[in-house]
């Protein structure tokens, strides 16, 4: 009996102080999705894209494919953002992006304007590459009808 006293107070603080964990932040957890649907015949190789906070630049990237093809028609390219893409508690109410198409041997032409998008915390958004190097290439966020 003596030797179960000790096993059972073990038990017990296991199971009081279990509740008591601290849950350390999902530094990858996505704060918004940005999903581009090339719509364009042109043959295009990828997107670079530059975003800012309050008109001050904070970072860019690109998509392409791994093994350097075209980005098929009607494919999608998606950008996850994720608290470490931003300033600690950054505001993200004036979040703006421009986005650039790349085309053969890395020449890159701007698509449209920058866009300014107020981003809810989980949201996707869904955008739409149309337009051919002739007259320019759009990216347009789908509105609701």
């Amino acid at each position: 009996m003596k030797k179960l006293i000790p096993i059972i107070t073990a038990l017990f603080f296991l199971l009081v102080f279990s509740g008591c964990q601290t849950r350390a932040q999902d530094t990858d957890e996505t704060l918004f999705s940005l999903v581009v649907v090339n719509q364009t015949d042109e043959e295009i190789y990828g997107l670079h894209f530059e975003y800012e906070l309050d008109g001050q630049p904070k970072a860019g990237g690109g998509v392409i494919n791994a093994d350097g093809s075209p980005i098929g028609k009607e494919d999608t390219l998606t950008n996850d953002f994720i608290p470490a893409d931003f300033p600690e508690n950054a505001d993200l109410q004036n979040f703006s992006i421009q986005y650039y198409v790349i085309l053969a041997n890395d020449e890159e032409v701007q698509a449209g304007e920058e866009m300014v998008l107020n981003p809810m915390d989980g949201s996707t958004y869904l955008l739409f590459l149309e337009g051919n190097r002739t007259d320019g290439f759009t990216i347009q966020l789908e509105t609701a009808s």
